[in-house]
């Protein structure tokens, strides 16, 4: 074993396996596994780096072949889910299936799992069962949520290939293989035409289990004749894993998945946890007894599920919020309206979404009153600083009648000089600093901008932070918004969700999806761990024809208010910015929205959100701004922060 090896740390838990493994991978392709088979050192040429190696034999060190799987080595891109194709080279090997690039966005969804156990005529004798009354109500539940059970099969595709899904797929599995799945759950199921999973325990197949008959072989041939049964290895006589020694591991695996595959015809590549107990040995032997994934217990969907080993359910008692996920696909396309059709561009034409227009309102949420200052229209456009600015200053530079501050960098004391972005960043432009200016006052300025045009990609540890949270990706015909995941770190991803992308940036959290104000509950998953906290909230939003807003609150306030306002404003998709002492909303020559008061001018940044365009001087002529906010009122103070540590 290595005794270290500079991997990102979530790779880490795999040297905990007996078997040495080696990475070979390149920065746009996911890790490949290779395995040496003796005691000797092993030597990787690295004379092909983008090769993607398979097993190395004795011998065949310096030199290994490709893998014969593949027809050329190159970029594999995997599905729209976090860390689900991670093992891609196993899962081909066993279904005959090749990663694929990303599915469109719009053909993605978030998956919930939701596991079942027996289904009782009668009265349930035990918590985790369901009457068939009840069931039948479930059943109801689904068909009028719109959502609709998918096969293993197809979410397997899904998560490996990026195949399309139906808009609300969720998955139904049935755990132990009681006769209830032969007598009550598969003929409902197969009248509505739905699949199902069902995890089946060899050794107690046709036997009673405290007085619990179980389902016989000839049953499941005939469920398996349908089409609709998937069947997956629940072990042989369903021990908790562990808590037996690693050869009864290996033998529970072993056996029974050869019983399923001899019964039943089929090759059997899942596997289900008893109990759901599980730790990393055990996933290391489920992946060596040649199965491609696991399911557990440990509630979530399969979208953010940390390895295929690992693939998170919800239970039959967790079917609302289960529903409720589904019905929040995470990566729907927006539904733009048939008058905001996007026009054909010129080559580097960005489209211009009308002009850029202003508006102050009071808003409504609850008892309380909000105001809310928001800028519309124009042209989208992004500047990674070489250093930290105030944002008036950077849009006087380009050009533009507004700006927000952007997103959240690594450094966030106020003497940070960093231009650090938490998570990958992409703009279009950049900045040089006025070197007079510097030296003469110590002040940080920009003199010029000049195309960027870099993705620069969120260091490791970042990334695992950040999956689920926000990624905006402005493209120069459509903006979208999509749930961050750690195989989205790249340029070659952001092209595969918006091809001709701009610029794009990891938000701070979720404040709107879909339409939705999220509670405080969904912001604890997708936002920063301060949320709830009451600052001078800055957002950016599209609204529901893909057009841009960026705002910000003048008043503190919590993520969750500001959310249900903007819901009011006409948000669609909306993100949290960096907030607080970065909080500054430019309009013209004004500030309308700055720091933690009238008299806390806003700190430099080193990203900010601008417009381009003409302006609407109707709706700005309507909207006045504090004369303390006017830029260039006192520069030494707006700027105080950009000062150097002496």
């Amino acid at each position: 074993r290595p005794a270290r090896l500079d991997l990102p740390r979530f790779h880490w838990p795999v040297f905990a396996r007996y078997t040495p493994r080696v990475y070979v991978a390149r920065e746009d392709s996911p890790l490949v596994r290779g395995r040496y088979l003796s005691d000797r050192p092993l030597q990787i040429s690295l004379a092909r780096p983008l090769a993607l190696y398979g097993v190395l034999a004795p011998g065949n060190y310096d030199a290994p072949q490709p893998d014969p799987l593949l027809d050329t080595p190159g970029p594999r891109l995997p599905s729209l889910t976090s860390g689900l194709s991670r093992n891609a080279l196993r899962h081909r090997q066993v279904w005959g299936l090749r990663p694929a690039e990303f599915a469109p966005v719009a053909d993605a969804a978030y998956v919930p799992f939701v596991t079942y156990h027996d289904v009782v005529a009668g009265e349930k004798d035990v918590w985790f069962d369901v009457e068939a009354a009840e069931f039948e109500a479930q059943l109801d539940q689904i068909a009028a949520a719109g959502a609709t059970p998918i096969s293993l099969r197809q979410w397997w595709n899904y998560a490996t290939r990026g195949d399309s899904l139906p808009p609300k797929p969720i998955v139904l599995t049935f755990d132990d293989g009681y006769e209830s799945i032969y007598t009550e759950i598969w003929p409902r199921l197969a009248k509505r035409g739905w699949p199902a999973v069902y995890c089946i325990v060899t050794g107690t197949v046709g036997r009673q289990v405290n007085v619990k008959p179980k389902v016989t072989w000839d049953q499941l041939r005939e469920m398996a004749a349908s089409g609709l049964c998937d069947f997956v290895s629940h072990s042989v006589n369903h021990p908790i894993l562990t808590n037996v020694s690693m050869d009864e591991v290996r033998r529970e695996l072993a056996e029974s998945k050869a019983t399923l595959e001899r019964e039943l015809k089929a090759p059997m590549q899942f596997f289900s946890y008893p109990e759901g107990k599980y730790n990393q040995r055990i996933i290391a032997a489920v992946e060596d007894a040649g199965y491609v994934a696991a399911l557990a217990y440990t509630p979530g969907a399969s979208s953010v599920a940390k390895t295929p080993f690992e693939v998170m359910r919800y239970t039959d008692t967790q079917l609302d919020y289960a529903l409720r996920r589904a019905d929040a696909s995470w990566l729907r396309e927006a539904p733009y309206s048939a008058d905001a059709q996007i026009a054909d561009l010129a080559p580097g034409e960005s489209r211009n979404y009308g002009p850029i227009e202003i508006r102050q309102r009071d808003l409504k949420v609850g008892r309380q009153t909000i105001p809310m200052t928001w800028i519309t229209g124009g042209v989208p456009i992004t500047v990674h600083a070489d250093y930290r600015y105030a944002v008036g200053d950077v849009a006087a530079v380009v050009g533009a009648p507004a700006g927000i501050n952007g997103s959240f960098f690594q450094l966030a004391h106020l003497r940070d000089i960093s231009n650090a972005m938490l998570g990958p960043v992409m703009s279009q432009l950049t900045t040089t600093r006025d070197s007079d200016r510097w030296r003469r006052e110590q002040l940080a300025v920009p003199a010029s901008v000049q195309d960027y045009n870099q993705y620069i990609p969120g260091a490791p540890h970042d990334v695992v932070r950040l999956v689920g949270r926000p990624y905006v990706l402005i493209g120069r015909s459509q903006i979208k918004v999509v749930p961050f995941a750690e195989n989205l770190n790249s340029l070659a991803a952001a092209q595969q969700i918006v091809p001709d992308v701009t610029d794009a940036f990891v938000g701070g959290g979720w404040l709107v999806r879909d339409g939705h104000p999220l509670t405080k509950e969904e912001m604890d998953q997708v936002a920063t761990r301060d949320h709830d906290d009451t600052r001078r909230r800055a957002w950016f939003a599209i609204d529901r024809h893909g057009a841009p807003m960026i705002g910000a609150c003048p008043s503190s306030q919590r993520s969750t208010t500001v959310a249900e306002a903007l819901v009011k404003c006409g948000a669609y998709q909306a993100v949290l910015l960096d907030s607080g002492f970065s909080s500054s909303l430019i309009f013209q020559d004004n500030i309308y929205v700055t720091g933690h008061s009238d008299r806390q001018p806003s700190r430099p940044v080193p990203h900010m959100i601008l417009l381009k365009g003409a302006v609407n001087e109707d709706t700005a002529a309507s909207v006045e701004a504090p004369a303390a906010h006017q830029l260039g009122n006192d520069p030494g103070a707006a700027r105080a922060g950009s000062r150097r540590r002496r």
